[in-house]
Formats: C-alpha cells, sequence, structure tokens
C-alpha cells in the first residue's frame, strides 16, 4: 500500500527536508533557497554572523534548517551545487547532459512490525505495505516507492547504499504466496505449497532491500517505480530481519527517447498535473525541477476533448460549452474527423495519435468518449490469465509508446509491447449510443457540477456516504472473507470524519438486505462503495441482489453520486451493463461508476489486502488523502501507484487495465455539503486593454487556487487561479461592445457566475521605452512620453517576480520618471507601465524592465576557489586577496568559515602571508569521498561585511576529495584477470572476455559507452536460444589481478553487473557470489550473495576497507552457477575500478630557523601580563 499520510509516501516521515547535490567538475558556488517551503525560515543576515563569529557554534545547523538528505549526483562539467528552484531553472540546460544518481531513504519502524500465526505458518505485517504473493514463496511484505528522475533520463537499476538492519523474531515458516482468485470463481484453488528449494536454502530471501521495476512517463514527467522490502528472511534458521532503513539510489541513464515538448497547457491545468504527479511521488520537491521541455501558454488550445460520433453533438455541446465557460476550454471532435486526420492500424490507434498529438501540441488534460463502443471504439488489451478480452481506455489515456510494439497485434503484452501503463491524459467514457442517452448524461454532470449557479442542486447530500458489503467467501471451501473488513479500513484510513456516520449495509451485521440497500440508494449518497460479487447485469448484495432494472428504478432524482465496486463485470461497457443503468437513470442513480469491464480479484480471508481490493482502497486515498478531488485524475493517481505491481505481477495488471470511469472525467467530487461561492468585479469594462480584477469569497473570506475565467466570444478567454488574496487578474482587450462572462469555480462551492458590460472606446497605446537604473536601496524608472494628447497619469506596476500585477504609483502626465525608493537590496524588481486617458481607457500594458539594487562595495575579496582533489589527510590552503576602501580591516575578523557533510564545520581565521593584501587559511585534512563547502568572509572596523563568493552563506564555494584511482579496467584489453577455480565444474557459460551476444538473459552490448564493446560475460555466444550456451552444471569462476593497496587509508571498489536467473523452468534457485580475499586465497569475504535478477547493467560498490584490511595481496573474484536443472543463468561484468585514499607521502616535520625569541622563552606583552613563546610551522601539505 502506499505510505500513510501521516508519513506521505514514507520519506517525509524520516527526514525533515529533501536536498538535491548536483556534483561536477569546474564552477563550485552553490547557492541555498532562501526558505524552506515546509520548514523554519532561514537565519537572518545578523543571525548568521552571530552564528559564523561565536567561536563555540557549529555551522551546519544553520545551513542545514534549509536543506535535508534527498540527494542527486551529476558527475559531470561543471560542479555546480544548487538548492533552490530558482538557480536549478538555470541550470537545466547544464543537468540535462548529466549522470545521475537519485538517492532516497526508505524507514520501517521495528514497533509497528507484527508477527502472526496463520494456518499453521507466520505472517510479518508491516504498515503501509502489501504482501507479494508469488505462488509458493515466503509471502513477504513489500512497499511500492516512486521516485522523480530529471527530463530526458531513466532509471538504469538501483543500488543499496546502506541498510540498518535489526532482528525482528524467529518463525517457523512464512506463509507461502497463494494467488488471487476470480470473485465469481466456484471453483475452490488449490493451495499451493512452499517452494522446498527457497525454503530449503540458507541464503536469506528475497536476497534484494529494492528492485526497480517500472520507468515511464506521468503527462510528460518521468518517473521510476521501485518495489522496497522491509524484511529479510532466513528459512533454514527462522530468523526475521527488518531492514528498518533502507538508503538506495536510483542509476540513471540517458532514456534514448526523444523529449517531447508540452504546449499549451494553461497554467491550471499545469497545476492539476503537477500534484498529481507530487502525490505519486516520494521526491515530490523535485518534480517541477525534473520538468521536460515546456512551451507553456497562457491558454491551451485544448484543455478538454469530447470524443463522439457525429450524431451526439449537438447532445455534447451544453457540456462543452459550460467546461469552457468555467475556465476549461474545450471542443468537440468527431471519430469521422479523427479517422480521415489521423494514421493508424485502425481507428483505435488514430483516436489515440489525435490524444496523443492535442497532449504534446495543444494541452490536452481531459478526454470524455463520447458513447459506448459502438461509437467510440474500445481497445482489448492482453489478458495474461486468459480468461476474457478486456476492454481497457487506459489505452487511451497512456499515450507513451504504441501499446503494440512488437506488431503482432496483441496490445498491451506485458512486456513484449512496452507498455509503461501511466496515465498521461484523464480519460473518461459516457456510456450512451442514443441522443436521449446522451442528453441525460450532460444534464447528469452540468446538476451534479451546479451549472447555472447551482440552481438545480440540492446541497445536503455530497457529504453523505454508502458502503455496501457482503461475505464474499466463507467455509468449508473458503477462508471468511467479510467485505465489510474491507470497507471500514476504508473508512478508518481515508474518510474525513464530515462524512460520519458512514450508512455501513454489511452482510456480516445482518442489516444487507434489498429493501435496506434500495432505501439508502434512493437517499442519494454522494458517494457509494460496493464490496461483492457481480456481473454485467446484476450487483449481489448478499442473500439478494441489484439488477439493471433496479438501477432503472431509483428515483433520487438530483441527489446524484459516484459510484464505485470491485464486482466482476460491473463496467463491462461493451455490455448492457448495470454501470451504465445507474449512469443513464433520468430520474436517479449518479452522475459516473468507477469498476471492472471484467473480473475482479481478491484473496479469500485476507479482505482488504489483495488485487482489487487494492485498487478500490486506494482510490480513497488519492480522493481525500491526497486530495486529488477531480474523478478522473483521483482514478489515475491510485491506478498509476500500482504500476510497478502491474508489470511485476499479472494479477495487478489484469485489475490495472480492467479498471474504466465512466463519467466525466473533469468532474470534481464533491467532498463536502458545497457552500456559496461570491465574486466582485466591475460591472464594466472599456473596449482594448484594461485591468480587471476578480475578488472571489467564500463566507466572506478569500478563496485561494480558485479558477476564474472571463470570456468573450472569440475576443476575451483568459483563465486564472485566485492569489493569496483571493484576487485574480487578467488583461482583458475587447475590441467590440457586450457582454463577457466571469465564471470562478473551487473545491466543494456552488460555482459563480456573473457579468460585465464592455463600453466601447479607443484606449491609448502601449507606453514605450520603459528603462529601470539600480542604486543603492533605490530604482530610478524613465519611459518615453504616449502620443496621445489626451493621456491623464500612468500606472506602474512592481513586483519581485516577473510579470507584475500590483500598482506601486500613479503618475500624473506628462511625467516621465519616479524614483523607487522602497526597495531592498540586493532583491530583483520587476516593472511595466500603462497609461490611461481622461475617458478612463486603459492602455496595453508596456515591456517589462527590472533592476537590483545594490550597496556599493567597501571590501573586496579575490579568490581562486580550491579545485577538487587526491590528496587525503592534509591541509588545504585558502588565500585571498582582501582590499578595503571605507575602513581597516577588523584583523580577528577575516576568516574562512567551512562545513562538510559528515557535519565538520569551524570558522578558521585568515592571516597575512607577507604578500600585499594576502591572506591564508588551512582547512583541516579531510578523508576522501568528502564535500567541503567554504566561504570567506571579511568584516571592516564599521562592521561592513563582505564574502566570497557573494551572498554566501546562501552561495559557497565547494571541492571534493576524491579517490584516486588505482586500477580501472573497461575490459577492451588484457589486464591481468583469470578464469578457472579447481572446483569449477560449469561445462558451458564459461567467463570470457568478448563481445555479448543478445539473448533474452544475456546482454546485447557491453557497458562501457562507444567504441568500447567487450565484457566478461559468461560465453559470448548467441546459439538458437537464451538457454544454447548459458552456464550449465555447475559454476565458473572469474578472478581479478591482485592489487596493492597497502598505501591507502581506505578502497572502494565499483563495477557494473549483468545477472540474470529468473528464466526457465526453475528461475531464481541459482545465486551471483562475489568475494574479497587479501592473504591469498586462504580466506574469502563476501561482498554479494544474491539470487536477485536485474537484466541490465547494475553499478555495485563496496568499501573494501569494511571486509578485509588493506595490503598488498587483495584479490576479488566472481562466480555464477547453475546448480539445478531447468533454469538459465548468464551473468556479465564490465568498468571495473578500484579508487583509493591514499595515505600522505610526505610525513617530515618541516625545518624552521626562528632568530628570536626561539621559544620556551618568557616576554612581557600588552597589561604586563607574561607569556610563553612556542612556535608551530607547518609546510604545504599541512604537515
Amino acid at each position: 500500500m502506499r505510505a500513510s499520510k501521516s508519513e506521505n509516501r514514507s520519506v517525509a516521515a524520516t527526514t525533515p527536508r529533501q536536498e538535491r547535490h548536483l556534483v561536477g567538475r569546474d564552477a563550485s558556488v552553490r547557492f541555498r533557497s532562501p526558505q524552506a517551503a515546509d520548514g523554519p525560515p532561514c537565519p537572518t543576515e545578523s543571525a548568521r554572523l552571530a552564528h559564523t563569529l561565536s567561536p563555540s557554534s557549529s555551522l551546519r545547523p544553520t545551513l542545514r534548517s534549509c536543506e535535508g538528505v534527498f540527494t542527486m549526483r551529476f558527475a559531470a562539467t561543471p560542479r555546480l551545487l544548487v538548492r533552490s528552484s530558482f538557480a536549478l531553472a538555470l541550470l537545466l540546460c547544464v543537468a540535462a547532459a548529466a549522470t545521475a544518481d537519485v538517492t532516497h531513504i526508505v524507514t520501517f519502524d521495528p514497533s509497528l512490525v507484527r508477527l502472526e500465526t496463520r494456518e499453521g505458518f507466520d505472517l510479518v505485517r508491516v504498515p503501509d505495505c502489501r504482501f507479494e504473493r508469488k505462488a509458493g514463496m515466503p509471502m513477504i511484505p513489500v512497499r511500492t516507492v516512486h521516485l522523480s528522475v530529471p527530463a530526458g533520463m531513466r532509471a538504469a537499476g538501483v543500488e543499496i547504499r546502506a541498510v540498518d538492519r535489526v532482528e525482528i523474531g524467529t518463525v517457523d515458516r512464512l506463509y507461502p504466496g497463494q494467488p488471487p482468485v476470480r470473485l465469481s470463481s466456484e471453483e475452490v484453488p488449490e493451495f499451493v505449497d512452499p517452494n522446498p528449494v527457497v525454503y530449503g536454502a540458507a541464503a536469506a530471501y528475497p536476497g534484494v532491500e529494492a528492485r526497480l521495476v517500472s520507468n515511464g512517463l506521468v503527462s510528460g514527467y518521468a518517473v521510476a517505480g521501485l518495489q522496497v522490502y522491509p524484511i529479510s528472511y532466513e528459512p533454514l534458521t527462522g530468523r526475521v530481519f527488518l531492514n528498518a532503513r533502507i538508503e538506495l539510489a536510483l542509476v540513471l541513464e540517458p532514456s534514448g527517447e526523444p523529449a517531447r515538448t508540452i504546449s499549451g497547457r494553461t497554467a491550471a491545468g499545469e497545476r492539476a498535473i503537477v500534484d498529481r504527479v507530487r502525490s505519486l511521488v516520494a521526491n515530490a520537491d523535485e518534480v517541477i525541477e525534473n520538468a521536460g521541455p515546456r512551451a507553456a501558454t497562457r491558454l491551451a488550445t485544448v484543455e478538454y476533448a469530447i470524443v463522439t460520433g457525429a450524431l451526439y453533438v449537438d447532445e455534447f455541446q451544453p457540456l462543452a460549452d459550460w467546461k469552457t465557460k468555467k475556465g476549461i476550454p474545450t471542443e468537440i471532435f468527431t471519430t469521422t474527423w479523427i479517422y480521415s486526420a489521423y494514421a493508424g492500424s485502425d481507428n483505435q490507434a488514430k483516436i489515440r495519435e489525435f490524444i496523443k498529438d492535442y497532449e504534446t501540441n495543444h494541452g490536452l488534460v481531459y478526454v470524455l468518449l463520447g458513447g459506448d463502443v459502438d461509437v467510440v471504439p474500445a481497445r482489448i488489451a492482453w489478458d495474461d490469465l486468459g480468461y476474457d478480452e478486456i476492454r481497457a481506455d487506459l489505452y487511451y489515456s497512456d499515450t507513451d509508446g504504441s501499446w503494440n510494439a512488437d506488431g503482432d497485434g496483441y496490445w498491451g503484452e506485458y512486456p513484449a509491447d512496452a507498455p509503461d501503463m501511466y496515465g498521461d491524459v484523464y480519460v473518461g467514457r459516457a456510456p450512451v449510443n442514443t441522443s436521449l442517452e446522451a442528453t441525460v448524461f450532460v444534464g447528469k454532470v452540468l446538476t451534479y457540477e451546479g451549472a447555472d449557479a447551482g440552481s438545480a442542486l440540492p446541497t445536503d447530500y455530497q457529504d453523505e456516504m454508502l458502503f455496501l458489503a457482503e461475505v464474499l467467501w466463507g467455509p468449508p471451501d473458503y477462508e471468511y472473507s467479510d467485505g465489510g473488513v474491507m470497507k471500514d479500513m476504508i473508512d478508518a484510513e481515508s474518510v474525513p470524519s464530515d462524512f460520519d456516520p458512514i450508512t455501513k449495509l454489511y452482510e456480516d451485521d445482518g442489516n444487507l438486505t434489498y429493501a435496506a440497500a434500495m432505501a439508502a440508494m434512493n437517499a442519494g449518497p454522494g458517494i457509494t462503495n460496493h464490496a461483492g460479487h457481480c456481473n454485467y447485469n446484476v450487483m449481489s448484495i448478499g442473500p439478494s441482489a441489484l439488477y439493471n432494472g433496479d438501477m432503472d428504478a431509483l428515483a433520487n432524482g438530483t441527489r446524484q453520486g459516484v459510484f464505485y465496486t470491485m464486482g466482476c463485470y460491473a463496467a463491462a461497457f461493451d455490455y448492457d451493463n448495470i454501470a451504465e443503468h445507474y449512469v443513464n437513470n433520468s430520474s436517479g442513480g449518479g452522475a459516473a461508476f468507477v469498476g471492472n469491464n471484467r473480473y475482479g480479484w481478491a484473496c479469500p480471508g485476507y479482505p482488504g489486502e489483495c488485487a482489487s481490493d487494492l485498487f478500490d482502497r486506494e482510490f480513497f486515498r488519492s480522493l481525500f488523502n491526497e486530495n486529488l478531488y477531480t474523478l478522473g485524475v483521483a482514478h489515475s493517481d491510485a491506478r498509476d501507484y500500482f504500476v510497478p505491481d502491474a508489470q511485476a505481477d499479472e494479477y495487478m495488471r489484469y485489475c490495472h487495465y480492467e479498471l474504466n470511469v465512466l463519467g466525466d472525467p473533469e468532474m470534481a467530487i464533491w467532498t463536502a455539503e458545497p457552500t456559496v461561492l461570491a465574486a466582485s468585479h466591475p460591472s464594466d469594462l472599456p473596449t482594448g486593454a484594461s485591468t480587471f480584477d476578480v475578488t472571489v469569497t467564500s463566507g466572506g473570506s478569500p478563496v485561494v487556487g480558485a479558477r476564474v475565467c472571463v470570456w468573450k466570444g472569440t475576443e476575451v478567454y483568459e483563465v486564472a487561479l485566485t492569489n493569496g488574496f483571493g484576487v485574480a487578474s487578467f488583461d482583458p482587450e475587447p475590441s467590440t461592445g457586450g457582454s463577457m462572462t466571469v465564471t470562478a469555480i473551487a473545491r466543494d462551492r456552488l460555482p459563480y457566475e456573473g457579468t460585465a458590460t464592455v463600453n466601447e472606446g479607443t484606449p491609448p497605446s502601449k507606453p514605450t521605452g520603459l528603462v529601470a537604473t539600480a542604486g543603492d536601496a533605490e530604482v530610478s524608472l524613465a519611459w518615453n512620453v504616449n502620443p496621445e494628447p489626451d493621456i491623464d497619469y500612468y500606472i506602474l506596476y512592481r513586483g519581485t517576480a516577473p510579470s507584475p500585477a500590483d500598482s506601486l504609483a500613479a503618475i500624473d502626465s506628462p511625467g516621465t520618471a519616479y524614483l523607487d525608493a522602497a526597495v531592498v537590496n540586493d532583491t530583483t524588481y520587476y516593472y511595466r507601465l500603462r497609461a490611461v486617458d481622461a475617458e478612463g481607457e486603459r492602455s496595453p500594458l508596456s515591456d517589462e524592465a527590472s533592476a537590483t539594487p545594490q550597496q556599493p562595495p567597501v571590501i573586496f575579496i579575490t579568490h581562486a576557489p580550491l579545485e577538487d582533489t587526491e590528496n587525503a589527510n592534509v591541509a588545504y590552503p585558502v588565500v585571498a586577496t582582501v582590499t578595503w576602501t571605507e575602513a581597516p580591516l577588523d584583523p580577528d575578523s577575516i576568516l574562512v568559515i567551512y562545513q562538510t557533510e559528515s557535519r565538520v564545520s569551524g570558522a578558521l581565521a585568515m592571516t597575512p602571508t607577507g604578500a600585499p593584501d594576502e591572506y591564508r587559511a588551512w582547512i583541516p585534512p579531510q578523508p576522501c569521498g568528502t564535500l567541503v563547502d567554504y566561504y570567506i568572509l571579511a568584516v571592516d572596523e564599521n562592521h561592513n561585511r563582505e564574502t566570497h563568493p557573494d551572498f554566501a552563506p546562501a552561495a559557497y564555494h565547494s571541492f571534493t576529495v576524491d579517490f584516486a584511482v588505482v586500477f580501472e579496467d573497461d575490459f577492451e584489453a588484457a589486464a591481468g584477470w583469470t578464469v578457472g577455480a579447481a572446483d569449477d565444474d560449469a561445462t558451458t557459460g564459461i567467463w570470457e572476455r568478448c563481445d555479448p551476444q543478445a539473448t533474452d538473459a544475456q546482454p546485447e552490448d557491453d557497458h562501457t559507452v562507444a567504441p568500447g564493446t567487450s565484457a566478461y560475460i559468461t560465453q559470448c555466444a548467441a546459439g538458437s536460444g537464451q538457454g544454447s550456451y548459458d552456464i550449465d552444471g555447475g559454476k565458473t569462476t572469474l578472478f581479478s589481478p591482485a592489487f596493492d593497496l597497502s598505501g591507502c587509508s581506505s578502497a572502494v571498489a565499483s563495477y557494473y553487473r549483468w545477472y540474470s536467473n529468473d528464466t526457465g523452468s526453475s528461475p531464481g534457485l541459482d545465486y551471483w557470489v562475489v568475494q574479497v580475499t587479501n592473504d591469498g586465497w586462504n580466506t574469502w569475504a563476501v561482498l554479494e550473495n544474491t539470487n536477485a535478477s536485474n537484466r541490465s547493467w547494475i553499478r555495485m560498490q563496496f568499501d573494501l576497507g569494511s571486509y578485509v584490511t588493506l595490503n598488498s595481496q587483495v584479490q576479488l573474484r566472481f562466480i555464477a552457477s547453475d546448480e539445478g536443472s531447468g533454469s538459465i543463468v548468464e551473468a556479465g561484468l564490465d568498468d571495473f575500478s578500484i579508487g583509493g585514499c591514499l595515505l600522505p607521502s610526505d610525513t617530515t616535520d618541516p625545518l624552521v630557523d626562528v632568530v628570536s625569541p626561539n621559544g620556551g622563552e618568557y616576554v612581557t606583552g600588552i597589561g604586563s601580563e607574561t607569556y610563553l613563546v612556542r612556535w608551530i610551522s607547518e609546510d604545504e601539505l599541512g604537515v
């Protein structure tokens, strides 16, 4: 399950903030954002100075108050370390070419872990995890985690950087995984016994802490999906360990796919998408910074498309008009036009190409498929389970790839067709095939949304909720499975208290009857949630059932709601199904239905914990916990969360494909009783350019984030969101007189609908020549006089962001200058100007001008930043030239302030070197792998201060104490590696240095970038299939050369490996082993021992000093084996390197001749105090 909201995707509970490091080679300035979005403000300048100058203070806490522990590492040039979205926006062109590691920390609280016994087996329950149900394998908890990655990149693998593991107990045997069961199945599933090989193995299961499962795009934002395993289970001993803290890293590589430039989205449309992506990923703060190319415009061409047959255009036009009026520009497209305008293998492919085009080039966000399958055809998705043909509208929502990559005409095969399965646009379907049904559908949406200012909408039912739950299974064939348990989970984890008391009709409670269900539905609940069996024309409610005719008979009038069920076939819109009867009822029923097109799946004895139950729970988490209250957005978010699980599990994939929305995808679900939305604005406006502000309130208080739209035919169409004062500002330029509509919408509020009269007139021309000149705490403005003789005054606008909308001053004509003295130094101000004539007509806004006032410096610092070094354990000289113009320098306040990531910090006094105005301080020696941040501070006797770089400590210099390259080998030439141990017995698949030959198990290419071709591979021959030359008959061993690491205080080995053992008839039974020795092969320490497959090049890194004492005989060996039958095992090794932290070569104390005093003498100083003289000297290495 998704991490609980108190934890908010697991990372929030463990880290107060999130941090990103971009590490490169040349530049060395870093910037911190001035205030953490979810934390306290950064210290004031005076607080920073006081903290810096305090000899007992630590610099790191001050800086860390605006930092955290989320890290991205870029190994590229130049280096610029950034911690503000503003600075990152300037660096996207640099970062785009970099190779990044995205790190993330996941924690699990040992105090919340529960051990329980079930049917003679044991279970380990970990909060916010679901069970992995691989048949016969230990049923272990797993958590899904998504991470945002930079545009143009994809995750190539996942590395485990650190694990805090604690033993939590001993069990007999963990429960073996059992596959889900069809809700409508009458077959009693046969119990799957524990896999004897796995349960008899000494190796821990699952052998990994996390695995990369998915890469995809969510509306153009790149994400990677992981499965994280909180426990490690040793079957032979029964010991269970909790991975209480897992530090993992995504290794990124270029995606290889050309980036789509998304253009035309409205700001509100983009925000809806960003909110959804941020709710999905753990590193939510990085979503904006990782965005792909955007060509944003203020107005999308089409944000909402209705795709329907030519017969229903008139019926859907009122819906298109209403959506456009409220700020969602909408157009209707007929299937006839689409089929003629777009290419594709069939009509479904043509519709998808249209959607993809309009998403990419016209800002499309929402799509309504206006008709049943005979009007808008559905795509049949591949069903791995072989039960029936799934109609999947996800095909239209997921616009990445083709869904038929192998070209065989079977759509959505995984992995053959490579569907990324993430929704990109929000799709719903109107299940209509008559004009009357289309008219009813549109009318119900308009009523539900409160069109016509909510005149037809009751406002006392929206927070009423109905749960219908039957007992899904029971003895003797199944474990007792009460659907009410799952409904209570949803209540406890998601439903707000405003919905209490929920009407709960449960078979287990004896109150679920036909009469009670019909009465409750006729009362018109805002949301209905059903757990039970269904077919396309029937919905089971314990001892009774509801049929199509019962949905037709509902008479709840305009008290319309949203219905969600996990039952089989309930939303099979290719049949005359019960969901359609609910939605198309003209006298009752509801406005939307979410359900399965084919079978629902669940696990007897585990209500709420399996397959369809999980999607059900996740929908309400998205709606209530994530506040994604738009129907299509909530549906997509819930489904997208399970993409990694759907790609790893055929049952989850089945559920993922079959869930569809029968309803308007842009419809906002009521989550409270609606209140009235009020708006104040001018009653009229002139033709031509003018400002038009709309203030939106509810109950007298401003409403933030309301969507406001002003619309006048083809002359004016503008959409804006209200600011913190509830104000949306517009610059309409109507060309003719008439009426302009003003509409405002906001969550859980009835829409405001008003008008303003446009009066005809001729506005002045746009002012020209605006120039802003910065001074000390002031900005001078000047512009050209307007040519019109009747100009009355000019309005000057100012802001600290581009496109300022706040008026600063009115300057009477013919004035053409203004001095702005109400500014703060080091802040950039933006200005625009408007002319107003004697009739009140306003000109268009001028071009923008900007300026940054600054105090003239009185202290000057020149410094060449330190570069990266391989000199560990030696001091680092910081040399600077410091001059002054106003007052002499305070000799005790010329400082180097430094810090490291390990929280070592200090303030070092700089002392004269003897050269004119030159000062030096030594940063103490640091171990390899340390990133050092520092800046120089100088203060004069008048308390003026200057730093290098400017704006420190918000900006600072950095250098890294790197590991020296001791050995590196890309295997393009022989370099002392040997193959074969005395006990090797593999008959095929022997290690060899060669160009790999592609099979399903062996890579096509080595890891080294071109022109590299070679790697060590377990036999480079493709044969007739993946099993022709894989490892068979035993093990094969590869030995590295021996390395002399005696001159290193620490050493790190890194390499890229390929390992596959999850294909064949007996997958997952063999192990990849990496060991290290330092005593001539007598003893070996284990670096890796895993049976986890990952058919990609994965970078591994180990601190060798943690395993063996570093000496002149350090050697590694790599063992791959196939000890069983039926498994297919391939391994590869490439780009091996060892980095060492070199011990200093110069340890001799420097010799210094001192004339007088020689040391050891006592001298008299200020105030007749007596001092003992002692000399200390150091050389350039800090000795």
